[in-house]
């Protein structure tokens, strides 16, 4: 998750008005959907996922959020990848929930994998397999 900080998120949690409609063509919105407001107030189809970004990139370490992607379906945020535990992904669901314009954060896609001694998670699912074999 590289998304870079901005000057500042949208100071309204209210939809924002589209900026001028093309001249002799009607409109369908006139206003831009909170999800849609981009991280400097912008009309973005992907603004929602990526003030969300913005957000866990200020309150979390890059350890912390290395493996996660975030996405979003509307106005719901998706996660996917893996965090180091529960309580990790706990608190970032919160920052997550409290993005303007994110109705809800679904975790389908999140496993919860523990740091290695090592740096290879891998490792340790072979040694509890080969152990769980002996038994």
């Amino acid at each position: 998750m590289s998304v870079e900080s901005s000057d500042g998120l949208p100071a309204s949690a209210a939809m924002k008005p589209l900026a001028q409609p093309l001249s002799g063509m009607p409109t369908l919105f006139s206003h831009i959907p909170s999800e849609r407001i981009g991280p400097n107030g912008e009309y973005d189809y992907y603004g929602l996922s990526k003030r969300v970004c913005i957000a866990l990139n200020e309150s979390f370490s890059s350890d912390e959020i290395r493996n996660l992607k975030v996405r979003q379906r509307g106005a719901m945020i998706v996660l996917l990848g893996n965090v180091q535990n529960r309580r990790l992904l706990s608190r970032i669901v919160q920052v997550a929930a409290s993005v303007e314009g994110a109705v809800g954060v679904e975790l389908n896609g999140v496993s919860i994998v523990p740091p290695s001694t090592n740096g290879n998670c891998w490792d340790d699912f072979v040694v509890l397999q080969t152990f769980h074999q002996w038994i």
